[in-house]
């Protein structure tokens, strides 16, 4: 998460809105990729929060349905353990 406001920090700092969101899509992505749906889906609600007209809003609620997909399969896994 610290690396996503870093990340995202920086770019606004630069004057960059766009990649400002794009940082927090990539680590989002990461995230999700790397097991860890809730920080992927606090990242995609952040940018959603920050930039409801974003280009890449419709990709962030796609992805949010994949990762909540994962989340709910994580504890019912961990819930058989």
């Amino acid at each position: 998460m610290q690396a996503a406001w870093a990340l995202h920090a920086g770019a606004l700092l630069a004057g960059d809105a766009l990649s400002a969101q794009e940082r927090l899509v990539e680590v989002a992505g990461k995230a999700g990729e790397a097991g860890q749906p809730e920080v992927a889906l606090k990242l995609y609600r952040t940018l959603l929060a920050k930039y409801p007209d974003s280009a890449r809003a419709q990709f962030a609620r796609d992805n949010m349905k994949l990762e909540e997909k994962r989340l709910v399969t994580a504890r019912d896994t961990a819930g058989r353990g």
